[in-house]
């Protein structure tokens, strides 16, 4: 029997995506029916973020193209500037891909330049994580964006599916499969603290608990920023508890927020700045901190799993849906002090241990691998979409 080889291109633009994908990417590459490429793009490539592209050589997956667009400066003006840069060249790689499918995932501004690239090559884009809500960040509208140029979708809970569909998709081509970053938590091998504070060189009163903080620009007020790094690192300062915090991703306003947490970790003993954790060691970090602060989808979806109590701080997750371990403040540190003495309180540990994840509890991978098979990846979608507008009423 002849096997058919669908090809399918993967994009990812950055770390936010690739340590998701990740064991989607491995199921796929092991498909008999499958080729699989990556296409290589955005904040990869970027060194304030600590240039991920090793991390995609080192997964051992083909890449059948790349994209460095060389401008980092974390402006709206830089942005629009990079999504005309990548839209001219995600042109030029889907041309000569001949592909059946390509999967993107989120809600980058450098996804959404692909997607546009692809419609006029005829590729049918499947888009992961369509339908959430993020009211304080421009990513809302790309996200709603791709949905709209996708013609098959997998999104994280029924809810997400229903105004997939109310957006005019169709709904046999909708399917509320769960959040595909639980399967990387699953999928990683536990490293003991010791040997994560070894590999970070980070101080030895980290070994007795810390905070993760993970805090990016709230897109849709750029003037924010400053004041959403100042009034957390007040109310952490004030705690006490060693913090380790991340880089913001690679967003307009970004750099106010980079500059604040440097110049914190250079002058604090107790803090350590790590710019990309890897998908290595994202999973076990999460599971030796003590509590996530910022504003980072992780601790929206994946931070549930891992039962870790998460700050959410600010307006960027507006209108996400969260679990009962996510605290919503305002970027007040006397609030922020508030919640950081709830969430150790005697009773809010205990609910943790009972805490289910609204996202799901993972193997999406593969029931994403099913849906795309069961549709040839593609091939059985129409290419031309036409808006659904609900169940037709008898005259």
């Amino acid at each position: 029997m002849t096997v058919t080889n669908y090809r399918v291109a993967v994009l990812t633009v950055g770390r936010s995506d690739f340590s998701i994908l990740l064991p989607l990417l491995h199921k796929l590459q092991s498909a008999p029916d499958v080729l699989l490429g990556l296409i290589v793009a955005g904040g990869h490539f970027d060194p304030a973020g600590g240039m991920t592209i090793s991390e995609v050589h080192a997964s051992n997956i083909p890449i059948w193209g790349q994209f460095n667009h060389g401008n980092f400066e974390k402006t709206a003006l830089g942005a629009g500037c990079t999504m005309g840069d990548t839209t001219k060249a995600a042109a030029q790689i889907l041309a000569e891909l001949n592909l059946d499918l390509l999967v993107i995932l989120g809600d980058r501004f450098e996804a959404l330049a692909f997607g546009l690239a692809a419609i006029p090559h005829g590729v049918r884009i499947a888009h992961i994580s369509g339908g959430s809500i993020t009211r304080g960040a421009t990513d809302d509208v790309y996200r709603h964006c791709l949905s709209k140029m996708a013609h098959i979708h997998f999104c994280d809970i029924p809810e997400f599916a229903d105004r997939i569909i109310r957006m005019g998709e169709q709904p046999d081509f909708v399917f509320p499969h769960g959040a595909l970053g639980i399967d990387a938590l699953a999928a990683a091998e536990p490293v003991p603290l010791q040997d994560l504070c070894e590999h970070f060189q980070l101080p030895s009163i980290f070994r007795s608990g810390f905070a993760l903080l993970n805090l990016h620009s709230e897109t849709q007020n750029l003037s924010a920023g400053a004041e959403l790094a100042s009034q957390i690192i007040n109310a952490l300062e004030v705690d006490g508890l060693p913090v380790l915090a991340t880089a913001p991703n690679a967003d307009p306003g970004a750099e106010v927020i980079r500059r604040a947490i440097t110049a914190t970790c250079q002058s604090h003993d107790h803090w350590a700045y790590v710019p990309h954790l890897g998908a290595k060691y994202f999973a076990s970090t999460m599971g030796h901190a003590q509590f996530m602060i910022g504003n980072s989808s992780s601790g929206i979806i994946e931070a549930a799993t891992m039962k870790l109590p998460v700050i959410n701080v600010g307006d960027r997750q507006e209108g996400r849906y969260t679990g009962r371990n996510v605290f919503h403040v305002e970027a007040r540190a006397a609030d922020i002090s508030q919640a950081i003495t709830v969430l150790r309180s005697r009773d809010f540990q205990a609910a943790l241990n009972t805490l289910a994840n609204p996202y799901g509890e993972g193997d999406v991978g593969e029931k994403i691998l099913e849906s795309l098979r069961s549709l040839a990846f593609g091939r059985r979608v129409p290419l031309a979409k036409h808006f659904y507008d609900g169940p037709q009423k008898n005259s």
